[in-house]
């Protein structure tokens, strides 16, 4: 007698894995790696909603992506394949008993073993504002046994453990960077040839390492346009200081536009600039690319004191401590509106002269 063949369903899901980017290129081009044991088994793990996939990967600590960000990201968009006979919720298998506590290897193993399929897909219910797990009576459960009731707005989500490379299909790489920070660069000498190659290493260190937009502009009056459309953003100013001191006056309007002392660091070969500098207003001096990356990635009280003290030990000028350096009321007046996010006209503000 024939043994009659189990019936297989095949379906598809797109699901979004998030990475870094220099990771992300490689995924597309090779395919993931299954991950390292993990909470819901051996496998590579993905999520269907994006806001939950951000989480994730600050929960890693791979991305600070709230309070401190070290680097842009990718979401990697991939097609995922499966039997749907062999489609399980990880709670079929009394995950709960694990949630409920700690982590306990013993439990960990047994429950594993139980989930994981070949070519199969196991999941988890999230609370996509917590990441913590869902249970079966809706409930959140915590690693440290509390549980709470999953207010009725809260949005469910999905990660997924995906049992098998070969299951999956690489689309392309979403890379994300904040919006809330972007750096205005205006140097005079951004035209010359010789500054092109440096620049462009400049621009590429300075986005892999900080997920920070950056703009340069050779042009004044260009560059205060830019800041008229980011005005709503967290704007880091580097500037040169130039003939006739034109990087002061240029920092002066910004100022004007943006409606406080945002700190500026001016970038110049000649350090008798500090005569003046040492008492203009949450103002930084520097000589050197490196002293600029080096704020960039440091962009708080600490990096302006870091600078400050170096210069003391270096020329003995004592420049000013910094005062509400840090503190964008533009930003905190509009970060929760549409105007924050969408595209600001230009046409308010034609004549820079006048500022």
């Amino acid at each position: 007698m024939k043994k009659e063949k189990k019936s297989v369903q095949i379906a598809t899901k797109i699901l979004f894995h998030a990475t870094n980017i220099s990771f992300s290129s490689k995924i597309l081009t090779t395919n993931f790696k299954l991950s390292k044991d993990n909470y819901f088994g051996l496998g590579v793990y993905f999520a269907d909603q994006l806001d939950y996939v951000k989480f994730y990967y600050n929960f890693e600590e791979t991305f600070p992506y709230i309070t401190k960000l070290n680097e842009s990201f990718s979401i990697v968009v991939s097609e995922v394949f499966y039997d749907q006979t062999k489609f399980k919720h990880i709670y079929d298998y009394s995950y709960s008993a694990f949630f409920d506590k700690m982590p306990n290897e013993e439990i960990l193993k047994q429950n594993k073993s139980k989930a994981i399929e070949k070519n199969g897909v196991h999941f988890a219910e999230v609370d996509s504002t917590s990441s913590a797990v869902i249970n079966k009576n809706k409930k959140i459960m915590h690693l440290d046994g509390r549980t709470e009731d999953l207010p009725k707005e809260r949005l469910i989500g999905r990660e997924y453990c995906i049992t098998d490379r070969d299951q999956i299909l690489p689309l392309y790489g979403l890379n994300l960077q904040r919006v809330d920070y972007c750096i205005i660069w205006r140097d005079s000498n951004f035209d010359s040839p010789i500054w092109e190659e440096s620049l462009r290493k400049n621009k590429e260190v300075i986005k892999n390492m900080t997920g920070y937009n950056l703009y340069t502009e050779s042009n004044t009056e260009d560059a205060l346009r830019l800041v008229w459309r980011k005005r709503y953003n967290k704007i880091i100013i580097i500037t040169n200081i130039g003939y006739n001191l034109e990087g002061k006056k240029y920092v002066d309007k910004v100022r004007k536009i943006l409606g406080f002392n945002v700190v500026a660091l001016f970038f110049a070969d000649d350090f008798s600039h500090l005569n003046w500098i040492k008492d203009y207003p949450n103002g930084l001096f520097c000589m050197d690319d490196y002293t600029i990356k080096k704020y960039v990635f440091n962009f708080n009280e600490d990096g302006y004191n870091d600078i400050k003290n170096n210069i003391k030990d270096i020329f003995d000028v004592e420049l000013q401590a910094p005062q509400n350096a840090f503190e964008y009321p533009l930003f905190e007046q509009h970060k929760d509106t549409f105007d924050f996010l969408g595209s600001l006209p230009l046409d308010e503000y034609n004549d820079f002269e006048g500022i």
